[in-house]
């Protein structure tokens, strides 16, 4: 897939969420991103036509095959995150009683694993062929290709999570808006994004998997997130973000190094560097030091017009 994004723009487009104006933001793989003037809401402008569907039913994004995919692969990404999931299902089952689950997004079908033990009745919806039948087979639980599959079905929800998704849809409050449709009155809704307004994605770090267009095209961040959710329906009752600017070191490995620091910062590189960093991923914490948004809110009745 080679994206061949459009030139700059002669009339700058408004703004999705509150409809004011843009300016130029960057520029990644040939796409041009934009930000609103008003609210700080951040998205990159996708020819029309382009087909973003075909990002994912790639198998190559998946199994590290494109620069934007996943790398070097889901499973890999997955062992680096499984306590994060823990962490955010546990809390899910805190906010709402178990009943029925949909998860947006749901790749090999490991959240709904987690969420299917603490006794939900777990549906998933996922676009690519492969990953879909991996759900399937895992949690041995329905899983769509599409929230138009999941409408005939005639089912409705009283949980619906979305874990890094929101960033890959054109069209946030629309895409919520819909799938508000289908949750019964005050359900749940768990949605996380990375935080596009924090320090990783301002400097594009080596680990920012942040603006990368064609896959990732909408950019939230704490304000313009609620933001949204509040456009399409939902209160926002609780918002986790990253407490801490960069990822901390194991206590006994920061005392070995204080006496050689003196007020700087000094970080283990090479194998033993990315040992420290797969094991810090793999603690509960992790979301914290992902620099991630993991928001939880309820559906509520939209005023008349």
């Amino acid at each position: 897939m080679n994206p061949q994004a459009s030139a700059a723009f002669v009339v700058a487009p408004r703004c999705k969420l509150c409809g004011g104006p843009t300016i130029h933001r960057t520029e990644r793989n040939n796409f041009e991103i934009v930000k609103c003037r008003d609210c700080g809401f951040s998205f990159a402008l996708i020819p029309e036509g382009y087909d973003l569907d075909a990002i994912y039913t790639d198998e190559a994004f998946w199994n590290g095959g494109t620069e934007y995919g996943y790398h070097p692969s889901y499973d890999e990404a997955l062992n680096l995150a499984g306590k994060m999931f823990e962490k955010r299902v546990a809390r899910i089952k805190q906010l709402q009683t178990p009943a029925r689950l949909l998860e947006v997004g749901c790749a090999g079908g490991h959240v709904l694993e987690l969420a299917q033990r603490d006794g939900w009745q777990v549906v998933g919806i996922e676009i690519s062929e492969m990953m879909r039948r991996r759900a399937a087979e895992r949690v041995k639980c329905p899983v769509y290709s599409s929230l138009a599959e999941v409408i005939a079905a005639g089912l409705r929800f009283e949980c619906v999570i979305m874990f890094e998704v929101i960033e890959h849809v054109t069209d946030p409050v629309g895409m919520l808006r819909a799938f508000g449709e289908i949750m019964e009155p005050a359900a749940l809704l768990a949605l996380s994004t990375p935080n596009f307004d924090g320090h990783g994605a301002a400097t594009g770090t080596k680990a920012s998997v942040w603006f990368e267009p064609p896959a990732h095209i909408s950019y939230f961040g704490p304000q313009t997130l609620p933001a949204a959710l509040n456009q399409a329906g939902f209160k926002t009752i609780e918002m986790e973000k990253p407490l801490n600017p960069e990822m901390p070191l194991p206590p006994w490995i920061a005392a070995l190094l204080r006496p050689f620091r003196q007020g700087k910062r000094l970080r283990p590189g090479g194998i033993l560097g990315e040992m420290l960093k797969a094991y810090q991923l793999r603690r509960p914490e992790a979301a914290y030091w992902l620099d991630y948004l993991v928001v939880y809110a309820r559906k509520v009745r939209l005023r008349a017009a």
